[in-house]
C-alpha cells in the first residue's frame, strides 16, 4: 500500500505522471476485431430499441415541452 495517503489496490503497480495524477502502469487495449464485434452487438441491441419507437404519451409530452402542441398548430 502507498504511504502517501493515496489508495492503491494490492498487486497493482501505479505510476505518477507529470501532472500529479496516478495512473495504472499497464494499459490494456482491445484489438480491432474485438471492437468490431462489440460494435455489432451494440448496433443489434439498439436497432431493436429504435424500431420500438416512442410511446404516444412521451411524444405528446415532448411536443408540449417544445411548445408545439397540436392545439397550437391549428391556431396559426
Amino acid at each position: 500500500m502507498a504511504t502517501d495517503g493515496n489508495k492503491t489496490r494490492p498487486g497493482k503497480k501505479r505510476t505518477t505522471v507529470s501532472d500529479g495524477k496516478l495512473v495504472d502502469s499497464k494499459v490494456v487495449r482491445l484489438g480491432r476485431d474485438v471492437q468490431a464485434k462489440i460494435g455489432q452487438h451494440l448496433r443489434t441491441m439498439y436497432d431493436e430499441v429504435v424500431k420500438q419507437g416512442v410511446p404516444d404519451h412521451l411524444s405528446e409530452l415532448l411536443r408540449k415541452l417544445d411548445g408545439t402542441d397540436e392545439s397550437e398548430k391549428t391556431r396559426g
